[in-house]
């Protein structure tokens, strides 16, 4: 398996131009080797399977194809994600700061030092 991690970007690259989601998955009943994804505004893929018949080849693609009807949600659900992890770094960054900022004032003895270290821990993953 890749061992690359989509970035933000490339995951709004892939989604310019596509069906807006959510997009949903129907196995034909009339045709046990199709299904189908749409969603609100219509049609978006058919799938056909390998065989007739429920085969090991027809259970995997059954799966790939609710696989590719959720790809649309997915690829929200990361970019929401890592914006929020975005956001939770830099607050982590601010608040280590300000702790370090208030451990170089601070003078008398209420101060408590597991802070200081906690922030200094921080302090060294960044270095």
């Amino acid at each position: 398996m890749d061992e690359h991690i989509l970035t933000p970007e490339e995951v709004e690259r892939l989604l310019e131009g596509t069906t807006p989601g959510p997009w949903n998955f129907t196995r034909k009943t009339y045709k046990p080797y199709w299904a189908t994804i749409n969603c609100e505004s219509g049609h978006v893929a058919d799938v056909q399977f390998w065989r007739y018949g429920l085969s090991e080849n027809d259970v995997q693609s059954e799966a790939n194809a609710r696989l590719i009807a959720a790809a649309p949600q997915i690829a929200a659900d990361y970019l929401t994600l890592r914006a929020e992890r975005d956001r939770l770094l830099a607050e982590r960054e601010r608040l280590v700061q300000f702790v370090l900022d208030q451990a170089e004032v601070e003078t008398n003895e209420s101060f408590y030092p597991g802070v200081i270290l906690v922030a200094f821990d921080a302090q060294q993953e960044r270095t």
